[in-house]
């Protein structure tokens, strides 16, 4: 029953990459990530490490999984029906300026992220606050200016900036951090592909060599991290399993969604603390998803005992199933609705597109892969310094009028 489950999820995400394209809608991102998951997390149910994992519970995941797709599915219909109107990208040759000033602050924080992390290692990273500082949130807030390399075909400045970024990784195995250069590089390819191809079949055929790139790099990593070659991602079905096999606090129901906001919004409460104004963390009493897959998948009975700040995600299928069981589904269309309002906004003009490719890109990856609390955390200080510029990019442009 679950491998039927599983095909039906499969096709079910790529008619919404079909449905994505002939809207012009920059939504094919997300649907490409989920049509990845649903085929990963078939693919790997039938590996032989979980061939011991009862039928049942692949059906529980497996279920969830296309409840979650169809409610996807549902939504886009509800909500997105119109297509989208293309913005032409040459409107990035009249605003050089801005574009040179974030290559400098590339550049530099990139360069002060190197040597800040070179001497660490992965516990260190994620623990003691010993990450990057203001120089990892520059980097992430200017790796969009790689939209702008692809884009006026610098790819050696292209080629120097991720290379760099895989000496930092191989440092401190955080294999995410490559996808803050490589999601703009992926946000261009898509849209142009979305705007000028005029079939979906050529599309298909001319998004391949940019999703083959992300793949292979996604394959080096995990060389990097587990010493052995291995599809992205497999370990997150094997974690779910484990998961639903070993559940037993109950439905969540919003502690997810908490966690989400809460961590997004951390930079406004740690700025208020400055002026005394303390605002205690309303989630720190109910432990996020991901940690509890840890505990579990650890064998404790407590997060608490948990070392090195460990983080086991296990897809949004997973999340949505631990925090509404089936009724999870309904939840993915408000979820979808809120991924259709934001993918609308960035794609009203070329300038907000490139401006948020790498922490949407990197957020959206991140949040499909069930890291549903460390998915806002983890760009907050870049996004709100980003909503900064851009505010003020629109009120000098409003003011040249």
């Amino acid at each position: 029953m679950y491998i039927v489950l599983g095909v039906c999820s499969i096709i079910a995400a790529f008619y919404g990459i079909y449905r994505s394209f002939r809207k012009k809608d920059m939504l094919v991102f997300i649907w490409i990530i989920v049509e990845y998951y649903t085929i990963i997390s078939l693919v790997s149910s039938l590996s032989p490490e979980n061939l011991q994992v009862s039928e049942d519970i692949k059906n529980t995941y497996m279920l969830s999984m296309l409840l979650c797709v169809g409610g996807f599915l549902l939504s886009d219909f509800l909500f997105n029906r119109k297509e989208k109107k293309t913005v032409s990208l040459d409107a990035l040759l009249s605003n050089k300026k801005i574009w040179l000033y974030i290559e400098i602050v590339y550049w530099i924080s990139m360069g002060l992220t190197y040597f800040t992390l070179i001497e660490i290692d992965y516990i260190e990273y994620n623990t003691n606050n010993k990450g990057g500082g203001w120089a990892q949130c520059f980097f992430q807030l200017s790796a969009c200016i790689n939209f702008v390399f692809v884009y006026k075909k610098k790819y050696l400045k292209l080629f120097i900036s991720i290379l760099t970024v895989f000496v930092i990784i191989e440092a401190i195995q955080v294999r995410s951090f490559l996808y803050f250069p490589l999601m703009p590089v992926v946000f261009f390819y898509l849209y142009k592909n979305i705007t000028s191809v005029s079939s979906f079949k050529k599309f298909i055929k001319s998004s391949v060599p940019i999703i083959a790139l992300l793949l292979v790099a996604a394959i080096a990593l995990s060389l990097t991290r587990f010493g052995e070659f291995k599809m992205p991602e497999a370990e997150l079905t094997s974690i779910a399993f484990n998961s639903i096999d070993k559940w037993y606090l109950g439905d969540q129901y919003f502690i997810s969604t908490g966690h989400y906001f809460y961590r997004l919004l951390g930079p406004i409460v740690n700025m208020l603390s400055h002026f005394g104004i303390n605002i205690e963390s309303p989630v720190e009493m109910f432990p996020s998803v991901p940690r509890i897959n840890a505990m579990l998948f650890s064998g404790l009975n407590s997060v608490d005992f948990l070392e090195n700040a460990s983080h086991m995600p296990g897809t949004i299928f997973l999340d949505l199933y631990v925090s509404w069981g089936y009724w999870g589904g309904f939840y993915a269309v408000v979820i979808y609705f809120f991924f259709i309002k934001i993918f609308g906004w960035l794609q009203k003009d070329a300038f907000t597109l490139v401006l948020f490719s790498a922490i949407a890109g990197w957020h959206f990856y991140m949040l499909l892969r069930g890291s549903v609390d460390t998915c806002s955390s983890g760009i907050g200080y870049a996004f709100w310094m980003s909503l900064i510029i851009y505010w003020i990019f629109r009120y000098s442009q409003s003011r040249k009028k």
